[in-house]
């Protein structure tokens, strides 16, 4: 029997399938080869296998992975749904282009949700919305709920796909899902306005059903993604530079220091500032 595993803590797992959703444990032979199973895994599985005096189901096959990541130790995402706020905590656009540019290089699509849009005072601030518009990326707006036009769009979108759902801490990542799935009653956290950022309320990766097998993980924010970036996949893939990249002069280019460089020619000054200030950024991480 084929599944996914949508739970897993401390060596137990849940898998869905087509027959429903089964607490099963790994044969030995994972621990021999010291492959670690993770959330997103597609399976294999038998039912009711007697084990000396237990009739257990157990994971027998580990099929392989588009993609995987180690932190958080996740695998085979189709989509990453990138929760962003306008206010409280405020449009950290940082942030969201970094992981927007992570995610592409990872050929993940990004799926753009802004929230608290109706506590927004700053016209700047949907001002740079819209060129995350301009730029055909798929982008929700989220207060409180979606529109119906737009959930029945994001649900289609989502329609058999494993996605991850992540953002800064406070941003409404549980609030979001829980308009989606009403019986799911995550918990919300609540905002810390001194640190400015939520108090973590997600505290393992599950993923939830939300529409006909669309699959959403809850990550916990930011700052718990091992980003592991180089300057020359950042200067390609940063936001819309690859469409400008190929017109470059120099075929490594950086679009720094270089003279004549198409990329800093025609780049907005909105992306090309936060484009220098992540490598800056890797530069100095690379020193440690």
């Amino acid at each position: 029997m084929l599944g996914r595993i949508i739970y897993s803590s401390g060596g137990n797992y849940r898998v869905k399938t087509k027959e429903g959703i089964f607490n099963c444990k790994p044969i030995g032979l994972f621990r021999k080869d010291n492959t670690e199973l993770i959330v997103g895994d597609k399976v294999e599985l038998k039912l009711n296998y007697k084990i000396g005096q237990e009739n257990l189901n157990i994971i027998t096959k580990l099929y392989d992975r588009k993609n995987q990541f180690i932190r958080p130790k996740i695998s085979n995402i189709d989509f990453i749904i990138i929760v962003t706020s306008l206010v409280e905590p405020k449009f950290n656009h940082f942030y969201l282009n970094k992981m927007i540019t992570f995610f592409q290089i990872k050929k993940i699509e990004p799926i753009l949700i802004f929230t608290k849009i109706d506590l927004n005072k700053n016209q700047r601030n949907l001002d740079l919305i819209k060129k995350y518009e301009d730029l055909n990326y798929k982008i929700f707006n989220f207060n409180n709920s979606f529109s119906k036009k737009e959930q029945e769009k994001i649900l289609f979108i989502l329609k058999n796909k494993f996605s991850i759902l992540t953002g800064q801490s406070g941003v409404g990542k549980s609030t979001v899902l829980n308009f989606l799935n009403r019986d799911l009653k995550l918990k919300t956290g609540e905002i810390s306005f001194a640190l400015n950022r939520g108090k973590h309320t997600t505290r393992h990766y599950e993923a939830f059903e939300i529409y006909e097998n669309s699959l959403i993980v809850d990550s916990p924010g930011f700052s718990s993604f091992k980003l592991n970036l180089n300057s020359n996949e950042i200067s390609k893939n940063f936001i819309n530079f690859a469409k400008y990249y190929k017109n470059c002069q120099f075929k490594n280019c950086l679009h720094i220091n270089e003279k004549e460089c198409f990329v800093k020619k025609t780049a907005d000054s909105f992306f090309y500032n936060d484009y220098l200030k992540l490598i800056k950024e890797v530069k100095e991480n690379r020193k440690f």
